[in-house]
């Protein structure tokens, strides 16, 4: 699992691999600094927990995959 980043934190369903690839991605295109790199990263992460915490979906379906895409929006806004 680690190629995967299943780091497993509870309760945002593995949101490593949804936002980090795609962060470090954007940060590269726009030459951000690791600090501006790291916050983009955190705050993907809180979105992701925040929304997997408020969603009905816990314990219905499996958490991969479904909600990642918003922490990653949020990391790629920021």
């Amino acid at each position: 699992c680690s190629t995967e980043l299943d780091e497993g934190v509870r309760p945002t369903g593995h949101p490593g691999i949804h936002i980090v690839p795609p962060a470090l991605a954007r940060a590269q295109e726009l030459g951000a600094s690791g600090a501006e790199t790291l916050l983009a990263i955190v705050l993907g992460y809180e979105v992701q927990a925040r929304i997997t915490a408020a969603s009905r979906l816990r314990g219905r379906v499996h958490c991969h995959g479904n909600l990642g895409h918003a922490g990653a929006a949020a990391a790629l806004a920021k």
